[in-house]
C-alpha cells in the first residue's frame, strides 16, 4: 500500500496518473501489477495535487490465488490485502486515527488507519509468537509444545513460573519502544501526502495478541 501525490487530472485520467506514478515505487514493471488506488479523502478537487493511496501486488501472486479459489468451485468478486480487511473486521466507520498491531506467528506489523484508509504500514521480525516461544523454551529448558502451552495459559500473569515473566518482559519491553518509534514515525514523516493527525487509539490483533498480561 502506497500513498503519494499525483499532479491534478480530470478524475477520468486519475488511473492513468496513478499507472504511471507506481514506475516510481515498484521493484518490477508496472506491467506485471495489479492495483487499485483511493483518492485520499483529504483530497480537494481544486488543489494543484491530489493525495492518492493505492494498493499493489504483481499478477503472478494474484493469479495464484484466483486459480486456487476458482478450482475450487468459488467465484470471487473481488481481493482485498490483508490490512484492508482487518481494517473491515475490526474498525467501525469513524473518521478516527487507530493503530492497528497485528501481532502473529512470524511477525508483527503494525497499520495506522486515518477515516478507514491505511496510510503506514510496517513489519517487525524481531517479535512474534515463534520469538517468544523460543525465549520461553530456553529460560524454562522445555520443549516447544510444553512451552506454547504454558505462555498461553499463564503470559505476563503471576504464576509459579517467574522464570517465564523474566523471559517475556524484555522482549514486551522492546515491543513498547518499537511502538513508540512507529508512533513517532507516523506523526513525524516529513514527506507527508496528507495531513498526519495523532493515532488517537491502538487495536490489538493477531494469534498473539491474546497472551495473558499484554
Amino acid at each position: 500500500m502506497i500513498d503519494f501525490k499525483l499532479p491534478a487530472v480530470p478524475i477520468a485520467k486519475v488511473r492513468e496518473g496513478v499507472e504511471l506514478a507506481l514506475v516510481d515505487y515498484l521493484s518490477f514493471p508496472v506491467e506485471q501489477a495489479i492495483f487499485d488506488y483511493s483518492l485520499l479523502s483529504d483530497s480537494n478537487p481544486h488543489d494543484q495535487w491530489l493525495g492518492v493511496n493505492a494498493s499493489v501486488l504483481p499478477k503472478t501472486v494474484v493469479a495464484g490465488y484466483l486459480t486456487a479459489i476458482v478450482e475450487a468451485g468459488l467465484n470471487p468478486l473481488f481481493f482485498e490485502l490483508e490490512p484492508q480487511s482487518l481494517v473491515r473486521s475490526l474498525l467501525s466507520p469513524k473518521n478516527e486515527v487507530v493503530m492497528i498491531i497485528d501481532i502473529g506467528k512470524c511477525r508483527t506489523s503494525f497499520y495506522v488507519v486515518d477515516n478507514g484508509v491505511v496510510r503506514y504500514s510496517t513489519t517487525l521480525e524481531g517479535f512474534s509468537g515463534d520469538v517468544l516461544t523460543a525465549a520461553v523454551s530456553k529460560k524454562l529448558g522445555l520443549g516447544e509444545s510444553a512451552t506454547e502451552q504454558i505462555k498461553i495459559k499463564e503470559g505476563l500473569l503471576i504464576s509459579d513460573h517467574q522464570e517465564l515473566i523474566d523471559a517475556l518482559k524484555p522482549l514486551i519491553n522492546d515491543l513498547i519502544e518499537e511502538i513508540a518509534q512507529r508512533l513517532r514515525s507516523w506523526e513525524s514523516d516529513e514527506v507527508k501526502v496528507a495531513p498526519r493527525r495523532p493515532v488517537e487509539r491502538i487495536v490489538l490483533t493477531g494469534g498473539q495478541a491474546t497472551l495473558p498480561g499484554l
